[in-house]
């Protein structure tokens, strides 16, 4: 609004001015060797103004094209110089990748890529807080802010702090909701915290993204509320225990923890018959010594000819195997 302010103001003027000299032309006489020229006044500054423009046009043309090619010069050495510290950089070489990034900023000032290979380089350097610094004075401009949240990301994750990386997480996500790494990484912050809710949300995110199949979701998700049962369980919410137990094995039907789980609660419910299904099912499509232990514990006090028929019945759900062979 300013500008346009500014542009009609001086539209104006020159428009004011233009109808003044309109009517006051004046008159200009020149008598040179016997010639006589006749004029106003406004054609002389109509012509000097001509004579201006044709003398300032080919200058600045001749300096727009000197300017474009020592800018250009200038840019060919700086990602020369980004080119030498990113290879510094892979050759672990800390001190030659910080000369590089102040050399490339000396020929094109402060950039996001001089940043980040100072940040490297400080981290090269096990310079940590200096790293720091430069993660932080990347995120001041929109095109470096997403890269400088992942270098202080991955800070957050080595240091173990999970509530700084997971908040830095969800503002990479705002910036770049598709990005899979952070998805990744998000997921992974959640399970190491015990957020089994908003892991399963991520995992839907996941999905969104194409990162997973439907088949690897739904494993993934059985594992998610196989966690979920276990601390319910380990405080003791029986019922809750319970529920997700049984939604983890739904989910994930071959994990053979959530079928132990989901026996030996429902046998401390008191009900035999039902855990005897599920370990049953479960030992049709994969025998292992877990279910055959859960199973031969689910009667208390059973004499051993009983315990005997009740497990001929399980290693009949899978005869050959050699797991039923060894039970």
């Amino acid at each position: 609004m300013r500008r346009l302010l500014i542009c009609f103001g001086l539209a104006a003027g020159i428009a004011a001015l233009a109808a003044w000299l309109a009517g006051n032309p004046g008159s200009l006489v020149v008598n040179w060797r016997g010639y006589r020229f006749e004029s106003s006044f406004v054609m002389l500054l109509a012509l000097m103004a001509a004579l201006y423009f044709l003398i300032r046009l080919p200058l600045w043309i001749y300096g727009r094209l000197r300017g474009a090619t020592a800018g250009a010069g200038r840019r060919n050495r700086a990602l020369s110089a980004l080119t030498s510290g990113m290879t510094a950089i892979a050759a672990g070489d800390a001190r030659e990748a910080t000369r590089q990034a102040a050399r490339a900023e000396r020929l094109m000032g402060p950039a996001p890529l001089s940043l980040l290979m100072r940040a490297q380089a400080a981290q090269l350097g096990q310079d940590e807080p200096a790293a720091r610094e430069y993660f932080q004075a990347m995120l001041a401009s929109p095109d470096s802010a997403f890269l400088g949240l992942r270098g202080l990301l991955g800070q957050a994750m080595r240091a173990g702090d999970l509530a700084q990386a997971r908040t830095l997480a969800e503002e990479g996500l705002r910036l770049q909701p598709k990005s899979p790494w952070l998805i990744r990484n998000k997921f992974d912050i959640e399970c190491a915290a015990g957020e089994w809710l908003a892991a399963q949300e991520t995992l839907s995110l996941a999905v969104q993204a194409k990162l997973l199949g439907k088949a690897e979701q739904s494993r993934k998700l059985g594992l998610l509320t196989f966690a979920e049962a276990r601390e319910a369980e380990a405080r003791g919410a029986h019922e809750p225990a319970l529920a997700a137990a049984g939604r983890a094995l739904k989910q994930a039907p071959d994990l053979i923890p959530a079928a132990c789980l989901l026996g030996r609660l429902l046998g401390k419910a008191g009900k035999t018959a039902k855990a005897e299904r599920v370990l049953e099912k479960a030992w049709a499509r994969a025998p292992h010594p877990d279910l055959a232990a859960v199973f031969a514990n689910l009667v208390p006090g059973e004499r051993p000819s009983q315990q005997l028929l009740r497990i001929r019945r399980l290693t009949a759900a899978n005869p050959g195997h050699k797991e039923s062979r060894l039970l």
